[in-house]
């Protein structure tokens, strides 16, 4: 019974990162540049196993609900905001800031390089 409960929990892990991968439409396997005026310019490299990584050092995980992007790091506040995945590589576009202050610019860079720092 034990490894049938296991088993199940797994599986559905297993459909939940592969739901919000789906979702992700265009992001996963590319970078995310935002530009904005409280947290500055912010790189994302959004790996397709639920990872990223920032050019400073920074990685964690990442979630994705359809229509709000999340990245998760160990011992710091989640940073969450609106996000559209139906954007696809090479998008420019405007939306609200994460951290609430003013407005984001928002572009869809091909690959997982991210810019030295």
């Amino acid at each position: 019974m034990k490894s049938t409960t296991l088993t199940g929990v797994a599986l559905s892990l297993l459909m939940a990162s592969s739901s919000a991968i789906a979702a992700s439409g265009g992001f996963t396997g590319n970078t995310i540049h935002v530009q904005t005026p409280g947290l500055g310019e912010l790189f994302f490299a959004v790996a397709e196993d639920g990872t990223f990584n920032r050019p400073d050092g920074v990685s964690g995980t990442w979630s994705y609900d359809g229509t709000t992007l999340c990245f998760h790091v160990e011992a710091e506040k989640d940073l969450c905001g609106a996000f559209d995945g139906t954007k696809q590589v090479g998008d420019h576009w405007e939306d609200a800031a994460w951290d609430g202050n003013g407005m984001a610019q928002i572009h869809l860079m091909p690959g997982l390089d991210l810019p030295s720092q």
